[in-house]
């Protein structure tokens, strides 16, 4: 039997008053010589990790940005961008 399990879920409405605005902490990590691009937004302390392929600019402003995406799409806002 397979199931379809959603990647989101509803948010309850005090972490929206509380946690509007996010700091997005960023850094850059490599496993086995591949590029990590790994994201913390606190204080929700939501975690994500993307592949980097290469290590032009152009291909780290897109993975920042599907990260804003996400946030954006839940109703919060990047206030601020942190990172190494």
């Amino acid at each position: 039997m397979d199931t379809i399990m959603e990647d989101t879920m509803e948010i309850p409405e005090f972490l929206y008053e509380k946690s509007y605005e996010i700091e997005l902490c960023l850094n850059m990590m490599f496993i086995n010589e591949l590029e990590f691009l790994p994201l913390i937004g606190y204080p929700l302390y939501y975690k994500k990790c993307d592949f980097v392929e290469d290590n032009r600019h152009e291909t780290y402003y897109k993975a920042i940005d599907k990260a804003i995406r996400v946030y954006n799409a839940a109703g919060f806002r990047i206030k601020t961008i942190k990172c190494d």
